[in-house]
């Protein structure tokens, strides 16, 4: 067994306060020397435009494998979400492929690169429209403080399909610093 902690705030474009934190803990299984299964929970608070929470479960499946220059995680994960001012249980579903290169020099530091792509898998009442939800591409670095602690830090490109509710699509350019407690 093992498991882990994520504190993951966003901040608003001016960088003067705090959009959405997302806090999010799981337990996990090793099945294999690189195949791992979770189950956790996220809670999410937006502020802006409106303040809403959120509650998810979630279950996920890790790949992950060590090349001689790299190493390569691939992660399967699916969402229950209960959203303030909605009726029912939204359905997600997510992938992500990241691939972290260590600095030969310096192996705690790595470049990091990934892309996550969020389908909805139903609709419900006031809330997500069954299809493609978002999609994620972040480059950055990632610094790994102790074997248990480690941070993200660099760009995320956020695009967010808001078609479906007669809106534009929207791209959103992020700098993102995410913290990583593994337990």
């Amino acid at each position: 067994m093992k498991g882990f902690l994520e504190a993951n705030p966003r901040l608003s474009d001016d960088v003067s306060q705090i959009d959405q934190l997302l806090l999010r803990s799981a337990v996990g299984y090793q099945l294999t020397p690189t195949t791992s299964l979770w189950q956790g929970y996220a809670w999410v608070t937006n502020y802006e435009p409106n303040y809403t929470q959120e509650h998810r479960l979630f279950q996920q499946l890790i790949y992950s494998t060590k090349f001689s220059t790299f190493q390569l995680l691939s992660r399967s994960r699916l969402e229950e979400r209960w959203i303030q001012n909605t009726s029912g249980t939204a359905m997600r579903a997510r992938t992500m492929l990241r691939v972290n290169f260590p600095l030969p020099t310096y192996p705690a530091l790595a470049l990091v690169a990934y892309d996550e792509i969020f389908i909805h898998l139903n609709t419900i009442r006031q809330g997500p429209t069954a299809g493609f939800d978002q999609n994620r591409a972040f480059l950055g670095i990632n610094y790994t403080l102790s074997p248990n602690f480690n941070i993200d830090a660099g760009y995320q490109l956020q695009l967010i399909n808001t078609a479906l509710s007669g809106l534009a699509n929207q791209a959103n350019n992020m700098i993102l610093l995410q913290f990583f407690i593994n337990l």
